[in-house]
């Protein structure tokens, strides 16, 4: 029984260990994602106070703001 309870154990570890994995990796791409979206607010022709705003959204609202930014934001096609 001891050993059935280390192989369910190991096992559990494993499931674990891989979730933080691919959460690890969903994370860096935000990341990665969101610099690359403040490099182009930073970039673009939009006023300072525009800019500013812009860079907050996507700082405070990481995944929200990278969304909203992508769809609406300075460089877009509806602006």
């Amino acid at each position: 029984m001891f050993r059935l309870q280390q192989g369910v154990s190991a096992v559990s570890f494993t499931i674990h260990k891989k979730e933080n994995i691919m959460e690890s990796i969903i994370g860096l791409l935000i990341l990665i994602a969101d610099i690359y979206a403040i490099v182009k607010i930073i970039q673009s022709s939009a006023d300072t106070v525009k800019k500013i705003l812009w860079i907050l959204g996507v700082l405070i609202f990481p995944v929200l703001g990278l969304i909203v930014w992508y769809l609406a934001g300075p460089g877009s096609k509806t602006d």
